[in-house]
């Protein structure tokens, strides 16, 4: 090898080491796990020129699906969580240090589930953390030599080290932010939390024209239980009703525990007579089957509810248009109470 052809590919090895380091410092300084997929799946891919990138994330006990779930982070183009069984699949060729190869169609399919079209040569990277896989990273790329398997990995091993942590790190500060937003009795997000929620959803909602339902609810006569049947058995009410109207929800509508025994939920995409609906099937849950106490005792528990909807071209989004949006949810529950409780009642 000529001292030219040298010269030239340390060079080349010298500004790939540079891009890799800012693509380091960019993962470092993600804010949050969202951004951390958009800066793996979409700025590396732009900066190395690749055609496609693909995280996965391995979810061996079921926990992280039902996590990115609570913390509204969902699967976006190039990010997906599998479970145990496809994490072992997708493993097979690079359980211990990555791959590097031609592209093949029965082997790799798995590991491009969106787009395959004209990839040539393929890098399976496993993400690893104390002695156990956490993802994996696949590139793929339209040029049949960028991943010769006669090539070294330094490059590739370095950037899978600094990946896993990354993905790590953002995994357990998602998880203590979670903490901070979330009442602990009954595990559902907290009154903090839904109001900031609720101006996210009215800021999006602005762009695509959507209205969104607030059901604002209270347990009747609870005091009653609390002095008939003792704290605990109170306890057992809350944590059951957070249960039932749980129950009664889809993926993105929100509900959170405001205080003593109210409750309020979020409808994304709910006019007020589609809240109105969701509140009574909410009602309906409560007094299907009597709550069962300690003690072996059986009660029956009522809820009222108030129910309100916000529209961007009424009130631009903003938390004086959320107050307002809560305020009406409330008169309206208040309204339920003094008309018999045991009743849904909709804003005027």
């Amino acid at each position: 090898m000529s001292l030219d052809t040298l010269l030239e590919e340390a060079r080349t090895n010298e500004a790939k080491l540079a891009r890799l380091q800012t693509m380091e410092f960019r993962f470092l300084d993600a804010a949050s796990l969202e951004s951390l997929c958009e800066a793996i799946v979409e700025d590396y891919r732009e900066t190395f020129g690749l055609t496609v990138v693909t995280l996965f994330l391995f979810d061996w006990d079921g926990a992280l699906s039902r996590f990115l779930q609570e913390a509204e982070i969902r699967e976006r183009s190039g990010v997906h969580v599998v479970q145990a069984a496809q994490a072992e699949q997708l493993t097979t060729l690079c359980s211990d240090r990555p791959w590097l190869g031609e592209f093949e169609e029965r082997l790799h399919r798995r590991h491009f589930p969106v787009s395959r079209h004209g990839l040539k040569s393929v890098a399976l990277l496993p993400l690893s953390r104390r002695g156990k896989h956490i993802g994996l990273l696949a590139f793929g790329s339209d040029d049949v030599s960028r991943f010769d398997p006669e090539l070294g990995t330094e490059f590739l091993q370095r950037l899978t080290a600094i990946v896993a942590i990354c993905v790590e790190n953002s995994l357990n500060f998602e998880r203590l932010r979670q903490l901070g937003l979330r009442d602990p009795l009954t595990h559902l997000f907290n009154r903090r939390y839904f109001l900031e929620r609720l101006l996210q959803a009215m800021n999006v909602a602005m762009r695509s024209e959507q209205p969104i339902g607030c059901i604002y609810t209270d347990l009747d006569f609870f005091k009653k239980i609390n002095d008939t049947y003792g704290h605990p058995a109170g306890d057992v009410v809350l944590c059951e009703t957070a249960r039932r109207i749980s129950r009664e929800l889809r993926i993105g509508e929100v509900v959170a525990r405001m205080g003593g025994e109210e409750f309020a939920v979020m409808l994304v995409g709910a006019t007020l007579a589609d809240a109105v609906v969701v509140a009574e099937r909410i009602r309906d849950s409560m007094a299907e089957m009597p709550f069962n106490l300690p003690g072996n005792k059986r009660i029956r528990v009522a809820l009222s509810g108030g129910v309100a909807a916000w529209q961007a071209e009424l009130a631009p989004a903003s938390m004086q248009a959320v107050d307002e949006l809560l305020g009406r949810a409330d008169r309206a529950l208040l309204k339920a109470k003094q008309e018999g409780r045991n009743r849904i009642v909709a804003d005027a």
